[in-house]
């Protein structure tokens, strides 16, 4: 019995150390944070910042998905926003892209003006389909909040990691941001802003999200 006691309890110490190692390999990386405020509440406004914004064309594969991770505070002043391609012969993702039949694992529009409730106070992983824009080209990469209804007047805020466009099946293919240490594009550039102030992105270690 002694045994079975000890044996139990060495697995217990055993199953909160893996719990506290996962924990911290979560805490490692970075993140990239949108951050910017709300005039008014329930007001039109928006923000799009470019991240990626290359003299080159990115060309979209056949089969490739947009996948990121999403995090809004339960803090933060609205709940929509997201991540765009823009430029080149696609124009942007938003638009052209919901247009021609991109939508991700829900079956939603990867417009930033959507429903973002999944991120509140959680990490959110999207992944959307860019099968019927497969070779198409874009030049910028941009984060994104874009509401005209039910937020408040005050800062708004998102965190993003791993932006990539995949394979579908784990194989990276275009790395937008992984655990990079500053923003790609060095001088953040406005993509279009609508009466938002104070915006900017930053990258933040992981574990300060929260």
């Amino acid at each position: 019995m002694k045994k079975l006691v000890l044996f139990g309890l060495a697995a217990c110490v055993a199953m909160g150390l893996q719990t506290s190692f996962a924990a911290k390999e979560e805490a490692k990386g970075t993140a990239l944070c949108l951050s910017a405020t709300f005039a008014a509440a329930d007001d039109y406004e928006y923000c799009y910042l470019n991240f990626i914004e290359k003299e080159d064309e990115f060309s979209i594969p056949k089969g490739a998905f947009l996948e990121y991770d999403m995090f809004i505070p339960k803090t933060s002043a609205g709940f929509s926003g997201g991540v765009d391609l823009g430029g080149g012969s696609l124009g942007t993702l938003r638009d052209n892209g919901g247009e021609a039949g991109c939508k991700d694992q829900d079956g939603n529009s990867p417009h930033p003006a959507g429903n973002a409730e999944n991120a509140k106070g959680a990490w959110w992983h999207r992944k959307i389909d860019l099968g019927p824009i497969a070779g198409e080209s874009f030049m910028d990469a941009i984060l994104a909040v874009d509401a005209g209804k039910d937020h408040k007047a005050g800062v708004y805020k998102a965190y993003y990691k791993n932006i990539q466009i995949t394979d579908g099946k784990g194989k990276v293919l275009i790395d937008l941001f992984t655990n990079k240490d500053k923003v790609p594009i060095g001088d953040v550039t406005e993509h279009a802003v609508k009466d938002m102030s104070d915006y900017g992105l930053t990258v933040v270690p992981l574990s300060a999200v929260k």
